[in-house]
C-alpha cells in the first residue's frame, strides 16, 4: 500500500509484495477470484488453483478477467464477489427421482 514503509527483514518484506500496489498486481485479484470460484464450483478456472503460468491458461479467461475486475471495482470485497460468482455459476442438480432410480 502506498505510504507504508517496508520492513528490512527479507522474508517479511516479501510478504508485503502481493498487497503493496494491488491495482498494478495482475495476479492477486485473479488468484483470489479463482479460489472463490473453486470453493463454489469444486474446480477453479485455473487448475492447480495457484498455477497462473502463461502455459496454463484459464478455462474461461474472459470470465476470470471480468470477475477479477469486479473484485477490484468493489474494493476487494469478497461478499460482493461471492454473490457475483453465485449468480454466474449456475449449478444444476438432478431431480430426486433421477437420484433414486440410480
Amino acid at each position: 500500500m502506498a505510504g507504508r514503509s517496508r520492513p528490512t527483514i527479507p522474508w517479511i518484506a516479501a510478504s508485503f509484495w502481493p498487497t503493496d500496489d494491488l491495482p498494478k498486481n495482475p495476479f492477486f485479484a485473479k488468484a483470489i477470484v479463482n479460489r472463490m470460484w473453486r470453493n463454489f464450483m469444486g474446480r477453479g478456472m485455473v487448475e492447480p488453483v495457484d498455477d497462473f503460468r502463461l502455459t496454463n491458461p484459464a478455462t474461461n479467461e474472459p470470465l476470470l478477467e471480468a470477475l477479477a475486475k469486479d473484485f477490484i471495482a468493489h474494493g476487494y470485497d469478497s461478499a460482493s464477489s461471492d454473490r457475483n460468482i453465485a449468480a454466474r455459476g449456475r449449478i444444476s442438480f438432478p431431480e430426486s427421482d433421477e437420484i433414486q432410480s440410480r
